[in-house]
């Protein structure tokens, strides 16, 4: 037993722990009158990511609002075996505000899972991706995963490699925000993931890989 969790009120229990990647956990939970509820996680190991800036541009030159942006190369080095890699971004905003980056319209890959992929004619590419990249491996195990974008100073990249449980969840989960859109009357609903023996809910593990522009 590594520990058991404490209660810190409004219903939250915590464990003061960090887990480590590659090991495996398990969580019970036994309430007198309802079935004992399980669940297991093994942590990925972090995404091993290197990255090129070229063509830098200077944008609005001279001005308080004048910045840079690049074409940049993103390679991840990949593992052997089952991964499940996902890819999002903070932007810092002319005002110092950090905003999660909602949308991807500069990224046209065939290593980029399609399933939240949405046909725009008037995006750049005649397409984007809601909320994030996930990035698959298939035909490509073990070797070097690479696509192209744009990147902007003030920029954080950040790189998940995700347990099978947590995986599912997240594309579930951006699934049904998809379907809170245009269109609710033609939309099929979706069963979000839960990975809880006897519950409702989601046990599950990623490992973080991150650079700042």
């Amino acid at each position: 037993v590594v520990g058991i969790m404490q209660n810190t009120g409004d219903g939250v229990y915590s464990l003061n722990i960090k887990p480590n990647s590659g090991s495996f956990y398990e969580i019970n939970i036994k309430t007198e009158g309802f079935s004992t509820l399980h669940a297991s996680t093994t942590v990925p190991l972090k995404p091993s990511v290197s990255y090129q800036l070229d063509n830098q541009i200077l944008h609005n030159p001279n001005t308080f609002s004048s910045y840079f942006s690049y074409r940049i190369t993103k390679n991840i080095n990949d593992r052997s075996g089952t991964n499940r890699y996902w890819h999002y971004r903070l932007r810092q905003s002319q005002t110092k505000i950090w905003r999660f980056d909602w949308g991807v319209y500069d990224v046209d890959s065939p290593i980029i899972d399609d399933f939240n992929r949405v046909t725009d004619a008037t995006d750049d590419l005649g397409f984007h991706y809601v909320h994030y990249l996930r990035i698959i491996d298939t035909g490509m195990d073990g070797k070097t995963l690479t696509f192209y974008g744009t990147a902007y100073q003030n920029e954080i990249n950040f790189f998940l490699d995700t347990d099978e449980h947590y995986d599912k969840y997240l594309k579930s989960t951006i699934k049904q925000r998809m379907n809170d859109g245009n269109n609710l009357l033609f939309n099929e609903p979706v069963q979000i993931y839960s990975n809880i023996e006897n519950g409702l809910g989601i046990f599950g593990s990623a490992a973080f890989t991150s650079f700042k522009l």
